[in-house]
């Protein structure tokens, strides 16, 4: 049974990778990343020769990391998160988050 829902930027996903903890959180916990963030790590990673773009790849083709459709027109992933984040069926969480 999967724990939490995580959606990931691109430096949480290579660190993950890096770490060799990435298939321990996927296989735990839900984990989404938005079509920037796969631009991002894979599409360029692929044309820099990473390895992690590779293995970012390969989870997502074997639905350990779910690719989050989002209408957003940002081209700064920081903010497609923040979008994401704060869209009207995530508000619920404001106060608590401003509490914080």
């Amino acid at each position: 049974m999967k724990n939490m829902k995580l959606l990931m930027d691109a430096d949480c996903l290579i660190k993950l990778t890096k770490a060799g903890l990435k298939e321990t959180v996927c296989q735990s916990d839900t984990v989404f990343i938005p079509a920037i963030v796969v631009r991002e790590v894979v599409d360029a990673g692929k044309i820099k020769g990473c390895s992690d773009a590779f293995a970012v790849e390969k989870n997502i083709s074997l639905n350990l990391i779910s690719k989050y459709q989002t209408k957003a027109l940002f081209t700064k992933p920081v903010i497609v998160l923040l979008t994401i984040y704060l869209s009207p069926k995530n508000m619920t969480l404001l106060p608590r988050m401003m509490l914080n």
